[in-house]
């Protein structure tokens, strides 16, 4: 099995180390690919050519459907080579971008994505059968019910406007007697950054997050809801989520009561106002409560097998880890009932 990946970066940190595990507990070749701008116009006629089938399966994981055309015909012989080719799209929400020739071309036999509510549209569009496989997390690896967390609230990556000045958001916290800690300098390596990330996570208690509808971004999908790395993620490390939750099918199917503190609006006092009172309230055992159910629901193993389900395939190291996980999860549950915090974890 062949997976191949084009790595845009730091800030693509958390798709990287999956994919890599993926690899991994697949015992798969990885093909990582650097950034490419485009095909020509002869390539997309090449494309279009029929396949000759071979045994080998290709998972193809891109970040947007944009992707999927250049990194498939970067792999050498993928017309002959192949009995399968798939694609795990992680932002799929991006209907528009699926070019005409990955839609006629015969290119893949099926398609992953992470939101359940686009799946007709890929389906329609392409013709081809097509999965829901959500977002997730590294629980079991990376993942932490570490209940000393010294930080209230620890701000990464986009938010509204009132909330960007990490200065004047410090300042705010400050008034009301909360610990806040803002942007962490990124690191160059896209692991060694996610890594730093989630040991940030699993010092705070809250993680401020703001849906892609309300936080004014210019490069987020303008009126698809969705849930990023920064949910999952943050759930795993035990963090509850602060702000506004994207409102769509996905983040109900996969989110819980105790994962999230919601702001109600953006602005900035009125939701230190609301955090403040929480964090008098938080108890410790609520990071090992988010940490469980993240583990049940979040962690990309259950992701994995449901792709190699798919795919026909049936990898031993996967199998051996997800026993690891089960394993960890009656663990888990009997330690968050013996805390006495049963409430924290009801569906």
């Amino acid at each position: 099995m062949l997976i191949v990946y084009q790595d845009l970066g730091p800030t693509f940190g958390p798709i990287t180390h999956m994919v890599r595990l993926c690899a991994e507990l697949f015992e798969a070749e990885l093909l990582l690919l650097k950034q490419k701008t485009g095909v020509g116009a002869l390539q997309k006629l090449l494309a279009l050519a029929p396949r000759r089938r071979g045994s080998e399966t290709c998972l193809v994981v891109s970040a947007g459907p944009e992707h999927l055309l250049a990194s498939l015909l970067e792999v050498e012989g993928w017309k002959r080579r192949f009995a399968q080719v798939a694609a795990w799209v992680i932002d799929g929400f991006f209907t528009q971008h699926i070019s005409r020739v990955v839609r006629y071309g015969g290119m893949f036999d099926q398609f992953f994505i992470t939101t359940d509510e686009d799946v007709d549209a890929w389906q329609k569009l392409t013709g081809r059968p097509t999965s829901f496989i959500p977002i997730g997390s590294d629980v079991l690896h990376l993942g932490t019910p570490n209940q000393m967390r010294p930080v209230d609230l620890l701000r990464v990556g986009r938010e509204p406007a009132e909330w960007d000045d990490d200065a004047m958001t410090e300042t705010a916290a400050r008034a009301k007697g909360l610990s806040f800690q803002g942007r962490p300098t990124m690191l160059a390596d896209p692991i060694e950054n996610y890594r730093m990330l989630m040991r940030k996570y699993g010092e705070s208690k809250f993680l401020l997050a703001f849906s892609n509808t309300v936080d004014g971004s210019l490069y987020t999908h303008p009126t698809k809801a969705y849930l990023t790395n920064r949910w999952t993620d943050g759930l795993a490390a035990g963090a509850v989520i602060a702000g506004i939750t994207p409102k769509s099918p996905t983040a109900d199917l996969l989110l819980w009561p105790a994962a999230t503190l919601d702001f109600g609006a953006t602005g900035r006092d009125e939701g230190l106002s609301i955090l403040a009172a929480a964090v008098k309230s938080w108890r410790p055992e609520q990071a090992t409560a988010n940490y469980t159910m993240a583990m049940e629901r979040l962690d990309w193993r259950w992701r994995f097998a449901a792709i190699a389900a798919a795919l026909g395939e049936s990898p031993v190291r996967l199998a051996t880890e997800l026993e690891q996980l089960k394993r960890e999860i009656a663990k888990r549950r009997y330690c968050v009932e013996a805390e006495g915090s049963v409430h924290l974890l009801h569906l």
